[in-house]
């Protein structure tokens, strides 16, 4: 069996979901209404619950220092594409647009994307679960500073504002709290971390059904009118993974924080790109299709470069 076969196999399932969110919005299942509130209850208890049973593990102190490697890799990362973000897109004429797809370059779907796929790659849920929580951890600091920064071209925002943001976001207090767990080894009765989990989980199927609803929001006949879309989608799906893969090579990184880092880069645009658009009255209706176009299209890329990295990396 291919190597790449476990994650082709999660991504179609994730896709599959994704379909089916569709269908719930074109059947008036679910409406605009209620995609925002799947989006808050995703936000605020299935993914910080999903968070914090990933850290219901016992000390072990590698995985503490291969956490540690991986948040690291996930600075070099957002670093990398915010230089990337803030060059590759000079040329529109328009700053909304210009910060929309600069902001879904930097912010990739790690999170509700990322976890399931990491757990097809390293064969084990738990732990896909622990090293993708580390990667996140800078990726929610990031968004809550330069993110809202770039979204709101930094108006009314200081220290103190920002500060909140970060503090009281509830996937930054999910990862404080469930590591602060780990290292104390304070573990939830079995009763109360069963029921965690299964909250938790709920965490993948509604982000796919979510993706799918706005999905259907979209005018297809003018969603690739726009030539820069083809632009990002080639540099975010292909281009940057590619590069990446290459660099881990050339750099002698270790397979497994390799192929943690390159799916990482393939991910497509997070859902905050739409969320945040939203709160800071950017361009909402771009930022939907950023975030669907990508998504549907990583079914294809994900694989695709995840075959190219296990030959070129070994």
């Amino acid at each position: 069996m291919s190597p790449a076969a476990p994650i082709t196999s999660k991504v179609i399932n994730l896709f599959f979901i994704m379909i089916m969110g569709m269908v719930l919005r074109k059947t008036n299942v679910i409406d605009k209404k209620s995609t925002s509130a799947l989006s808050a209850m995703l936000v605020n208890i299935t993914n910080p619950f999903l968070v914090i049973s990933a850290f219901q593990k016992d000390y072990n102190a590698e995985l503490v220092r291969n956490g540690f490697v991986i948040l690291g890799l996930s600075v070099v990362m957002h670093v990398l594409t915010a230089l990337i973000g803030s060059v590759a897109f000079k040329f529109e004429k328009t700053r909304s647009k210009e910060k929309i797809y600069s902001f879904a370059m930097i912010f990739a779907n790690c999170g509700f994307l990322g976890y399931p796929v990491l757990q097809a790659l390293l064969g084990d849920d738990e732990l896909g679960l622990f090293y993708g929580v580390f990667f996140t951890l800078f990726f929610n600091i990031f968004c809550w500073t330069y993110g809202v920064v770039l979204m709101n071209d930094g108006k009314g925002l200081d220290g103190r504002t920002i500060a909140k943001k970060i503090l009281l976001n509830p996937s930054f207090i999910s990862a404080i709290v469930g590591f602060a767990f780990f290292m104390l080894q304070i573990k939830m009765p079995g009763c109360i971390s069963e029921g965690m989990n299964y909250i938790g989980n709920m965490t993948f199927p509604l982000s796919m059904i979510i993706v799918g609803s706005l999905f259907c929001e979209l005018d297809l006949r003018t969603v690739f009118k726009d030539k820069t879309l083809y632009w990002y989608l080639l540099l975010k799906l292909i281009l940057f993974p590619a590069a990446m893969i290459f660099v881990c090579k050339l750099v002698g990184l270790p397979s497994m924080f390799s192929y943690i880092l390159v799916i990482m880069c393939c991910m497509p645009a997070a859902s905050n790109t739409a969320i945040m658009a939203d709160y800071y009255d950017a361009d909402k209706p771009l930022a939907a299709k950023t975030v669907s176009v990508s998504t549907l299209l990583s079914v294809a890329t994900i694989p695709l470069m995840m075959m190219i990295a296990f030959a070129v990396i070994g």
